[in-house]
């Protein structure tokens, strides 16, 4: 797959995610989905939402080989990031993912599965929550930057007075030098002119 094409997928991904997090209700209906599919990568959940939101148990055609079923020859499948190992020049092992396709069990046939194990409500209700956490997140930083400009108002407005009342004095203390010196001048000639 060329990098242009997987930038497009990452965008498609991307754009999903903003989606979701779109409203409350684009939300729960993204955790529904969450609820009805089997575990899966976040990047994974909001490429196969946006391809059909129905889907609730995905493979790749290699993996329901592995569970005894057969995916049907007329499937187009679903763009799937597909986890792999691999291993390095220097003889280290990596991971990194394939984009690959990945088939819906209504797109297969063979053995019934033993259900895959639904998110409790309770779950759904702490994710909930956590969006909610976002949001108050989202606030404590406006809330932040909000106090950090006053605070920089008040340092700004406290240099300003500062820089007026030393300009003040700094007029006030040459004057009376001006003016010490000018005395002290008046001396040393009456001193002179006596001897």
């Amino acid at each position: 797959m060329k990098k242009a094409e997987r930038e497009e997928i990452w965008d498609r991904v991307n754009a999903q995610a903003e989606e979701v997090f779109r409203d409350d209700e684009s939300m729960r209906d993204f955790l529904n989905f969450m609820a009805q599919c089997t575990p899966q990568s976040t990047r994974n959940l909001l490429l196969l939402y946006e391809q059909d939101p129905s889907i609730t148990q995905t493979r790749t055609s290699d993996r329901w080989k592995e569970a005894g079923r057969t995916v049907y020859g007329s499937a187009e499948g679903y763009l799937f990031f597909a986890d792999q190992e691999y291993q390095r020049k220097d003889g280290t092992r990596g991971s990194g993912y394939v984009i690959t396709k990945a088939y819906d069990i209504s797109q297969t046939r063979g053995p019934r599965l033993i259900p895959p194990a639904k998110h409790l409500p309770e779950d759904i209700q702490k994710l909930e929550e956590l969006n909610k956490l976002r949001d108050y997140n989202e606030q404590f930083w406006q809330n932040t930057k909000r106090s950090l400009e006053e605070g920089v108002g008040f340092i700004t407005q406290g240099s300003r007075t500062l820089n007026t009342q030393l300009t003040a004095l700094d007029k006030q203390f040459y004057a009376r030098l001006s003016t010490t010196l000018a005395e002290l001048d008046a001396c040393i000639q009456a001193m002179i002119r006596k001897n």
